[in-house]
C-alpha cells in the first residue's frame, strides 16, 4: 500500500513532459505528488520505540524492486511510471530520517533527498507547498499511544499555478479599472467639466459687458433651432420630436397661448427664457458671487500696457541680471562681514555699519540664483559669505532670534517680525537650490521657527511682530508678510521637494487671496485686527509708509497673482488661474498711469488714487 501511494502520486513521472504510454493517464494531470512516507505517534518520551518500529516496518529491497518492474511494464489506463535508482534503493533502505515537525517526530524516507533541489524533511519546504496525509479511521488516543503512517505530498504545482492566476486576476482588474477610470474621465469631462466652463465663459463675458446677454441668448437660440431642423430631417417620429431641445421653448409658448387665446411667436418665448437667464446672472453679481463690473452701461476701455520685446527676450533678461550683479559685486560685499546696503545713484556708499535683515538677506537670494544661473561660482561664494554673516551676528542662537537690524556687527533691533523671517527662509531656500547647502537642514529649521513662534493655525495666516521681549503684538495683523512668506515657502519647496512647504504656501493663498480678498471686493487688503478683519483705518494717514502703507497696493495684487500661477504649476487647480487673472488685470486698470506710464502706489477702497504724482493732460 506504501508503494503503491507513491507511485500512484509519483512525484517523477509528475514533472515528466508525458505519461508513459500514449493511451494512458499519469500523475503529471495532477498538481500535487507524494515525495515523503514514514511514521508518527507516541508521546514526546517514547521516541526510541518509534526509532525500533520505523526499522521494523522499513521496505524490504526485493519488495521495492518487484514493485518497480512491474510498474515499468504496466499496461493500464493509469500507469504509476517509475522512479531514478538512486530513489529505489533509497526507499529499499531503512527508514532512518528523522524530522522535526512542529515539534514532534516523525521517521521516514523521501524521495526527493537527491534530487536538484533535496527536500529530505517536509519542513524545508514552504507551509502552503506542503500537504499531510494521514490515517482517518483512528481514535483520537491512537495519534498519542500508537504509531501510524504518515504521507506528505508536494503542492508546489499548485502553489505556482495559483500564484499565476492571481497575478493574471490582478492585471486584469488594474486593466479593467483603467479602462473605467478612463470613460468616467472622458464622461465626466462631457457632463460636467465641459457644461461647467461653458457657463463660466458665459458668467464672464456678461460680467464684463452685460449687454451681451442678448446676444448669447440669441445665439444659443439659433443653435437649438438648427439642431431643431437637423433632427426634424432625420425622423418624423413622434417620440424624437419630444426629445427635440426646441421644445423647451415651444412649451412657454403654448402656456402664454393658453392664458392669452392667441399664438405667441416662438421666438418670444426664447427671448423670455433669455432675459430670465440675465436676470439670474444679474442676481449673482448683486449678491456679490462675482465681482461688479465698473461699467454697467457699457464696458470700461482696456488700457494699453507698454510690453517691450526685449522682455520677451532671454538673452535680455539674462543680460539685464548681469547689469544688476556688476553695479552690486564691486561695491556691495564689506570684507569685515555681510554688505553694504545704502548707496547713490553713482555707486558711492552712505550709512556703511547699517544692515537690515531683508536687505541682508535679498541680497544673499540675488547673488545666490544669480551665480546657479550664470554658472559663477565667485558669485555664489558672495552669497555663501553674506549667508553666514546672517546666521552669525543676525542669528542669537540662545534666543533662537534674528536681529531685525544691526549697526557695527552687533545687534539693534531685536523686534522679530514674520517679514523679515519670510527673507531669511528664502535665503536658505536661494542657497540649497543653487547647491551652497548640501541638506535641507537650514530650511527646516528656518520654518520651523516661523511654525512654533508665528503660525496661526485657526486663521491659517502667519501673525506679523513679537517684541524683544517674546511677547506677541496682537494689535495688527497684515498681509504683507504673509505675502513674502508664500512666495518663500515656494522657493523652499522647489528647492527641497519637501510637500509641507507648498501646503502651507497653498493655505496662505486660499486665506490672502480668496477668503480675505473676497472682504475687500476681490483684492487683498494690507492691514487687519487680531481676527483678520479688515482695518479700513489702519495707517490712512500716511499712505506712502515703506512697510505698511494704506490702501490697495496694485504690486501686492501682481505679487499674489504670481505666487497663485507659480503653486499652480506644482499643484493645478481652477481657481488658482482665475483669481490671478482677477488680481492682475483689476490692479493694472484701476492703477496705471496713463500720464507718466507704470503703476500708482495705491489706490482706496471707493477705487480711487491713494497715492501718485498729479500730471497736467
Amino acid at each position: 500500500a506504501v508503494l503503491r501511494t507513491l507511485y500512484y502520486h509519483n512525484w517523477y513521472t509528475g514533472r515528466s513532459a508525458e505519461c508513459p504510454t500514449a493511451i494512458s493517464s499519469c500523475s503529471r494531470f495532477f498538481l500535487s505528488h507524494a515525495f515523503w512516507v514514514g511514521i508518527a505517534g507516541f508521546g514526546d518520551g517514547e521516541q526510541p520505540r518509534l526509532r525500533e518500529r520505523a526499522l521494523e516496518v522499513a521496505l524490504t529491497p526485493s519488495e521495492v524492486l518487484a514493485f518497480d518492474a512491474a510498474a515499468a511494464t504496466q499496461n493500464a489506463l493509469y500507469t504509476y511510471g517509475t522512479m531514478p535508482q538512486e530513489v529505489v534503493q533509497k526507499l529499499a533502505s531503512n527508514w532512518t530520517t528523522e524530522c522535526d515537525m512542529k515539534g514532534k517526530l516523525i521517521i521516514g524516507v523521501s524521495v526527493l533527498s537527491s534530487a536538484d533541489h533535496p527536500v529530505p524533511c517536509p519542513s524545508d519546504l514552504r507551509y502552503q507547498e506542503v500537504e499531510r496525509v494521514v490515517p482517518r479511521l483512528m481514535p483520537g488516543s491512537a495519534y498519542t499511544h500508537s504509531w501510524f503512517f504518515v504521507f506528505y505530498y508536494d503542492l508546489r504545482p499548485f502553489v505556482q499555478a495559483e500564484a499565476a492566476f492571481s497575478i493574471a486576476t490582478t492585471v486584469f482588474i488594474c486593466v479593467i479599472l483603467c479602462i473605467a477610470s478612463i470613460m468616467f474621465t472622458s464622461t465626466a469631462n462631457a457632463l460636467v467639466l465641459a457644461p461647467v466652463e461653458k457657463m463660466m465663459r458665459k458668467v464672464e463675458a456678461i460680467r464684463s459687458n452685460p449687454l451681451a446677454a442678448t446676444k448669447l441668448a440669441d445665439d444659443e437660440f439659433q443653435r437649438e433651432e438648427r439642431e431643431r431642423r437637423k433632427k426634424a430631417e432625420q425622423s418624423k417620429s413622434r417620440w424624437k420630436r419630444l426629445k427635440d431641445p426646441a421644445a423647451l421653448c415651444r412649451r412657454p409658448q403654448r402656456w402664454l397661448s393658453s392664458i392669452f387665446g392667441h399664438q405667441q411667436p416662438q421666438r418670444n418665448a426664447c427671448l423670455t427664457y433669455a432675459a430670465y437667464q440675465l436676470a439670474r446672472e444679474i442676481w449673482l453679481v448683486s449678491c456679490g458671487f462675482f465681482e461688479t463690473p465698473v461699467a454697467m452701461a457699457e464696458p470700461a476701455k482696456k488700457k494699453s500696457r507698454t510690453n517691450p520685446d526685449n522682455f520677451f527676450s532671454k538673452e535680455f533678461l539674462t543680460q539685464h541680471i548681469r547689469d544688476i550683479i556688476g553695479f552690486y559685486q564691486p561695491r556691495a560685499v564689506d570684507p569685515s562681514g555681510g554688505f553694504f546696503q545704502s548707496f547713490y545713484i553713482d555707486g558711492r556708499k552712505f550709512n556703511p555699519e547699517f544692515r537690515q535683515i531683508v536687505s541682508s538677506s535679498r541680497m544673499v537670494i540675488n547673488f545666490m540664483l544669480a551665480g546657479k544661473l550664470l554658472q559663477d561660482p565667485k558669485l555664489l561664494d558672495i552669497g555663501r559669505h553674506g549667508l553666514e554673516y546672517i546666521e552669525k551676528v543676525h542669528y542669537n542662537p540662545a534666543k533662537q532670534s534674528y536681529a531685525f537690524t544691526v549697526r557695527n556687527h552687533k545687534p539693534e533691533d531685536m523686534v522679530e517680525q514674520a517679514y523679515g523671517y519670510a527673507f531669511i527662509l528664502a535665503a536658505h531656500a536661494a542657497a540649497r537650490a543653487a547647491g551652497v547647502a548640501k541638506d535641507n537642514v537650514e530650511v527646516g529649521r528656518v520654518f520651523d521657527l516661523l511654525e512654533r513662534k508665528f503660525w496661526l493655525p485657526d486663521k491659517g495666516a502667519y501673525l506679523d511682530t513679537i517684541s524683544a521681549e517674546g511677547v506677541v503684538d496682537n494689535s495688527y495683523r497684515g498681509q504683507n508678510s504673509n505675502m513674502h512668506m508664500c512666495e518663500a515657502l515656494i522657493a523652499a519647496y522647489e528647492a527641497t521637494k519637501e510637500t509641507r512647504y507648498l501646503d502651507r504656501a497653498e493655505v496662505l493663498a486660499e486665506t490672502f487671496a480668496a477668503k480675505l480678498a473676497a472682504k475687500g471686493g476681490g483684492f487683498v487688503w494690507e492691514h487687519y485686527d487680531v481676527n483678520f478683519e479688515i482695518d479700513w483705518e489702519y495707517n490712512k494717514n500716511d499712505p506712502t509708509n515703506i512697510y505698511r502703507p494704506w490702501g490697495f497696493q496694485p504690486g501686492h495684487q501682481i505679487e499674489w497673482a504670481k505666487n497663485l500661477l507659480n503653486i499652480y504649476r506644482h499643484r493645478p487647480k481652477f481657481w488658482m488661474v482665475n483669481r490671478a487673472k482677477e488680481l492682475f488685470d483689476g490692479a493694472w486698470e484701476l492703477s496705471w498711469d496713463d500720464c507718466h506710464g507704470g503703476l500708482v502706489y495705491g489706490f482706496g477702497p471707493d477705487r480711487t488714487i491713494a497715492h501718485y504724482c498729479s500730471c497736467t493732460r
